[in-house]
């Protein structure tokens, strides 16, 4: 019966995993695939430029953008966008159809306006580009980086034409690609260079650098000096370190691809012995102790237990908000304090008065000094820190007081968790082989995912499939069960009350309503960790039968539209949330360059 158990977790998680997935892979996204740029020189040195970007859009997008800098080598004027044969009207009132240009702090950034939903859609972005050639006495060079590493997308499927200014002989002309080993490229015989690349990832740049004759460029100012010969010594040693680095990117290919293929022969019996072992570890120190009566069902109090430790026992052995909240209502109920709206009048900074409501606790000094004795440490610890170290040593404090002093309340959490573990250690509830059991089996699990999210790298994805196991055999030594006979019988009896709640209506039909199973069903309602939808019944039903009186510790004020159930729901739901905040749970690409003139990035929302 455990393996079966443990099996059905493991389906259950591995289903939820897909579906987690599934969802994750359908948010709004975009993809940019495609890019053909089209680059026109001019003799007098600046580029009319054309670029044709796909967008692939998952969800609703109504605006792509594509920013220039203001400070870079080149300069960037006459943009004009089209989508086919439309073009986009320069406009601020950012209408579909309409573009407009914002001069920003370092750039300028260009954006037009659309409407698009799971489509593909093409713009087709065109502008004029100043400085980013150069004029010598030996040749004019071209440096420009047609795609800037401000693009926080990839791009797939690029395609880059470089035009002279008039027709050239190839052989005139000398070019390099700079930011990507994967460009393959050529040039035509009337001087046009072409390149492709099927992909250039998110931040990288490609840039084009190029050799012309100095006399394509007659309208140029020619600057002192020659370079072709200093270039094309930088450019040799590109090319040669380029070499190396393709050569040892095809030997790490080639390794790569065998350590894939011991990934895929060795994954599947890895899996299996990891699940052979996990369900042998849970049988031994997972499984359910024997009872040696039946607990039964319930529908009042199974115990006096208090409730900070009912609620460690049904929660795993993990101390909760609703542990404190649930302990801070028993106060309440017992007499050390009250819980008590008040109407407050607040003034803001002009001086004017806002009436608000606030929920206020109270400490009864006399009480606590006559019933001190009755308090466990913990309950008192709490007190103490609520009326002495928060509040200052004031009898009353408003709720706000806590959400204003966060560090404090963690602070306290923290040592009021290790105050109720020790008073939890009391009980004989807790197999101590079973608990030393699953915080190994915590330990074995973690060192396992790691150790296969390690073999991941070097034996590819597949690996990831006994990588989840160890995920999920860590979740599970969650739920493994480290009760002793008394342990276990305790928890199925309020694990019954529990489920009794769920299903009860609080009505004046209910004639098993009296004053303690009223207090009893909200305050331990705290520690089971009942939701919303409970406590909503539970007042509504309280209120409709009349028995909201027998809830004395908690005074509310009526007003018109105001009702004593929503109002304890509001308590509840604002005192649990405060408390629970503060529980901490040439030819082809080289290496190099990067010193174009930069053309800046883009993208769309």
């Amino acid at each position: 019966m455990k393996s079966k158990s443990i099996a059905l977790f493991l389906g259950k998680n591995l289903t939820l995993i897909f579906f987690l997935t599934l969802l994750t892979s359908c948010e709004r996204d975009y993809h940019i695939t495609g890019l053909d740029v089209s680059i026109h020189l001019q003799s007098d040195g600046s580029m009319r430029v054309q670029e044709d970007r796909q967008f692939t859009f998952e969800g609703t997008y109504t605006q792509v953008f594509r920013t220039f800098p203001l400070d870079g080598k080149a300069s960037f004027s006459g943009f004009e966008v089209f989508e086919g044969e439309k073009r986009y009207e320069l406009s601020e009132e950012e209408e579909p159809g309409t573009m407009r240009i914002l001069e920003k702090e370092d750039f300028l950034e260009v954006q037009w306006f659309f409407e698009a939903t799971d489509t593909v859609r093409t713009f087709s972005l065109h502008f004029l580009a100043e400085g980013a050639i150069e004029r010598y006495e030996d040749v004019a060079v071209l440096y420009y980086q047609v795609i800037s590493e401000e693009w926080e997308k990839p791009t797939t499927d690029i395609g880059v034409e470089v035009h002279p200014p008039t027709p050239a002989k190839g052989e005139e002309i000398a070019f390099w690609w700079h930011g990507s080993l994967d460009v393959i490229s050529e040039i035509k015989p009337d001087g046009r260079i072409q390149a492709e690349s099927d992909r250039l990832p998110a931040g990288d740049f490609l840039e084009v650098r190029a050799m012309y004759p100095e006399d394509q460029f007659y309208v140029m100012p020619v600057q002192p000096g020659k370079i072709r010969e200093e270039i094309m010594e930088e450019a040799a040693q590109l090319v040669k370190e380029s070499n190396r680095m393709r050569q040892e990117a095809l030997e790490r290919k080639a390794r790569e691809q065998e350590r894939h293929q011991m990934g895929s022969a060795i994954f599947i019996p890895i899996s299996l012995v990891y699940i052979l072992f996990w369900l042998w570890y849970f049988r031994r120190f997972g499984s359910k102790p024997q009872l040696s009566e039946k607990p039964g069902g319930f529908s009042k109090l199974p115990s006096k237990e208090k409730p900070a430790l009912v609620s460690r026992l049904m929660m795993s052995g993990m101390t909760t908000g609703n542990a404190l909240v649930a302990t801070l209502f028993d106060l309440a109920y017992r007499g050390f304090l009250k819980i008590e709206e008040k109407e407050t009048t607040k003034t803001n900074l002009f001086g004017k008065e806002k009436q608000s409501t606030e929920t206020f606790f109270n400490l009864d000094a006399e009480y606590f000094s006559q019933h001190k004795a009755e308090l466990r440490p913990f309950e008192e610890q709490l007190l103490n820190f609520l009326f002495r170290e928060l509040g200052e040593n004031r009898q009353e404090i408003p709720l706000s007081l806590m959400k204003k002093k966060p560090t404090k309340m963690q602070k306290f959490f923290r040592r009021w968790q290790k105050s109720v573990k020790l008073e939890y250690k009391k009980k004989n509830w807790v197999d101590k082989r079973k608990e030393n059991g699953r915080n190994f089996g915590f330990v074995i699990s973690g060192l396992m995912l790691v150790a296969m999210i390690i073999l991941t790298t070097v034996y590819g994805p597949l690996m990831l499939v006994p990588a989840g196991f160890g995920f999920l055999s860590f979740l599970a030594c969650l739920l493994m069960n480290i009760h002793t006979e008394a342990g276990e019988m305790e928890y199925r009896r309020w694990k019954s009350l529990k489920g009794h709640l769920k299903r009860f209506h609080f009505d004046e039909k209910e004639a098993a309503l009296n004053s303690e199973n009223i207090n009893g069903f909200l305050i331990y309602g705290v520690a089971l960790g009942l939701g919303k939808k409970y406590f909503r019944n539970l007042t509504e039903g309280l209120e409709a039968s009349g028995h909201a009186g027998s809830i004395g510790w908690i005074v509310i004020m009526h007003s018109p539209g105001h009702s004593y159930g929503e109002t304890i729901s509001r308590i509840i739901t604002t005192t649990s949330t405060t408390m629970s905040s503060s529980s901490g749970a040439g030819g082809g690409g080289t290496v190099g360059g990067g010193g174009g003139a930069a053309s800046g990035g883009g993208g769309a929302r």
